[in-house]
């Protein structure tokens, strides 16, 4: 017999969790005590629980395993929302453990009580109270595997203080990998027939189960086919943007000849449900009905209707899309290729935006334009290193000009979090510690949760956070200035010196406002054996 946090950890370590992103509670003293006693699980304190969730929700996106944050009742488990509907957004499998009041109170009005089903319902795949410690395990299994399965989400499960000190059956977890539909043979020829027929074919990927040698396997078909290869939005990591079939990225700002071409294919296949409001430019680059155009879709759920509204896919295919592309990865090349230079004209038009000036929108002269530093950062950095941003003006740049190049290599929210960067770091320098991992935020997305670089000071993490400051919120500044140049309303801030603040806390700071300082900065930074702010003047 255990202890139901014994259990729990247990089961943890079944699973193959190996860092716990927790803000400590008293409601859940006797997990810690667990925790504390298990050397193959690393406890990780973030400063804020929202900051601890996004950790769990990147971790789960460089893993493909659910990623655990711990957060106390009440004010924690409200906190904690931010990370987990980033994780229903983007597809993220998560496990967000709650500690709660006992059994005996959860009814009534006991200090920080709050009630997680009303909290979460809406956005996490399931929300649970855990009952006793003697099916703690079950319940525990039933929410890793739902994480995973169909498609990835996060999952909610509250733990009554007095069933972690209750006693239970001690019982093995073991780590399984969620089981896949096999890929029909019919549903290859159908997608074999629609492309045969096709003369502006073109595959758009954005799939949350992928891998890198899912990114080299759909490269082979993508070749072999000469079909053009578009990445949905935040995506980018899913395709070898190097790569002579890789056509450009579906975000806010595409450039003009991918957006008319994505308008203009005759046959779209989609891998994984990525059909959202900003890689089809709010429904409209791919019309929901549309005359001489076939639509597949390649995703767990594809038969569902409500797999990908308000889409109906004229092939559904429900299978995994890395089985899938596996599958095409082996077919033989078709006797002839009418879309070839189709193909060449939309990856030359890629090229060109590549050399093109940066985004425009700018707010004033800048000093650092984004685009030049994406840019450098792309020619410098190595083919792995993950590169983290939340969101605002700066990230529009930074995914219209960075080369991705390896699978995974992309932590950015689908939902448009800001804060998202520094924590999405301090996960990916945990998940895989021999890699680069920078983080770039603009000046109002780094300060809403800044307070971690302590956090990754205290882990002694060497990552990079590049903080373009231009004093506003600029995205929103920007469509301010769009609507009506005189009206510019509550987006002007007052910023503290980021390099001053990084010191404070024990990191390494600069203050640039050239390319040519930035670069110098830049160089130090990934030589440091800790973590360094380079704040990059961009007005």
């Amino acid at each position: 017999m255990r202890t139901g946090g014994q259990i729990i950890v247990d089961h943890l370590v079944g699973e193959d969790v190996r860092h716990l992103f927790m803000v400590p509670g008293e409601s859940f003293l006797g997990l810690l005590d667990a925790v504390h006693s298990e050397s193959r699980l690393r406890p990780v304190t973030a400063r804020h629980e929202s900051a601890a969730a996004m950790m769990a929700e990147a971790t789960g996106k460089l893993t493909g395993k659910p990623g655990v944050a711990v957060v106390t009742r009440g004010p924690g488990a409200a906190n904690a929302l931010a990370g987990v509907y980033i994780a229903a957004q983007d597809q993220t499998p998560m496990v967000l453990l709650v500690g709660m009041p006992p059994r005996s109170r959860l009814q009534l009005p006991a200090f920080q009580q709050i009630d997680l089903v009303k909290l979460f319902g809406g956005i996490a795949k399931n929300v649970a109270i855990a009952d006793s410690a003697s099916t703690l395990t079950e319940q525990l299994t039933f929410a890793f595997r739902l994480a995973v399965s169909g498609r990835p989400g996060p999952v909610v499960v509250g733990l009554p203080e007095d069933v972690l000190a209750e006693m239970g059956p001690a019982t093995e977890a073991h780590c399984r990998a969620p089981v896949h539909r096999a890929v029909a043979e019919q549903d290859i020829q159908a997608l074999q027939d629609c492309v045969s027929r096709a003369r502006r074919p073109l595959i758009i990927v954005g799939s949350p189960m992928w891998s890198q040698a899912a990114s080299e396997a759909l490269a082979r078909f993508a070749d072999t086919f000469g079909l053009p290869v578009a990445t949905s939005f935040r995506r980018q990591d899913r395709f070898d943007n190097s790569n002579d079939s890789y056509v450009g990225h579906l975000g806010f700002v595409p450039h003009t000849p991918l957006a008319e071409a994505v308008s203009h294919a005759d046959v779209v296949i989609a891998f994984g449900a990525c059909l959202d409001d900003i890689t089809t430019r709010g429904f409209t680059l791919v019309p929901p009905q549309a005359d001489g155009r076939t639509l597949v879709l390649v995703s767990p759920d594809a038969v569902d209707p409500r797999s990908c509204p308000p889409y109906a896919p004229d092939l559904a295919i429900a299978a995994c899309p890395m089985e899938v592309v596996h599958t095409l990865a082996g077919l033989p090349p078709p006797r002839s290729l009418p879309w070839r230079d189709w193909r060449r004209a939309l990856r030359s038009a890629y090229e060109l935006s590549l050399a093109g000036d940066a985004i425009g929108g700018r707010l004033q002269n800048d000093t650092v334009p984004m685009g030049e530093i994406a840019t450098h950062l792309t020619h410098r950095l190595s083919v792995d290193t993950i590169i983290c941003n939340g969101a605002g003006h700066y990230a529009a740049s930074l995914q219209r000009y960075y080369v991705y190049r390896h699978y995974p290599s992309q932590l950015a929210p689908l939902s448009g979090s800001m804060g998202y960067g520094l924590p999405a770091a301090i996960a990916a320098k945990l998940a895989f510690p021999d890699r680069e991992v920078v983080a770039v935020a603009g000046d109002g997305c780094f300060q809403m949760t800044g307070a971690e670089l302590a956090t990754a000071v205290q882990l002694e993490l060497p990552i990079t956070v590049i903080v373009a400051n231009n004093n506003t919120l600029g995205s929103i500044q920007f469509a301010q200035l769009q609507s009506d140049p005189a009206r510019v309303i509550a987006t002007t801030l007052i910023n503290p010196n980021f390099a001053l603040q990084a010191a404070a806390a024990g990191a390494r700071g600069f203050c640039v406002n050239s390319m040519g300082a930035f670069a110098d900065a830049l160089e130090q930074a990934l030589r440091f054996k800790g973590p360094t702010v380079i704040e990059v003047a961009t007005t």
